[in-house]
């Protein structure tokens, strides 16, 4: 099995502005958010509200939480890569008919919108 990337360090080897800025307190828990192994952001917890140390069972919750973040973040990234390329032709890079209609319905929704604020309902 693999070993998590979440580690616990006290906050004395963080920079002090830092720590003063984020109010930490004690020991902190880091954990990567990684989408093809590249670091796209980060979680940074403390045990501020029971001062106690951070247990090996916390990383793991902590780790096992971060990876789930990072596969849903990779979903929402290939879902909108999907739906980019279901609108744009991928040869052209015009719109096909799909998007073509999407833009179309867009632009009667805020021509309603715009009457109804202006005119009211007729």
């Amino acid at each position: 099995m693999k070993k998590n990337a979440t580690i616990k360090s006290p906050v004395s080897n963080l920079d002090e502005s830092l720590v003063h800025a984020l109010g930490l307190r004690g020991e902190i828990a880091f954990s990567p958010l990684k989408i093809s192994q590249e670091n796209i952001a980060f979680y940074l917890c403390d045990n501020r509200y029971d001062g106690k140390p951070i247990t090996d069972e916390q990383l793991e919750i902590l780790d096992y939480f971060a990876k789930q973040s990072a596969i849903m973040w990779q979903n929402k990234i290939s879902l909108n890569l999907l739906k980019e390329e279901a609108e744009i032709d991928m040869l052209t890079k015009v719109g096909n008919r799909r998007g073509y209609e999407k833009y179309i319905s867009s632009l009667s929704y805020q021509k309603s919108i715009y009457r109804y604020s202006h005119f009211g309902s007729r």
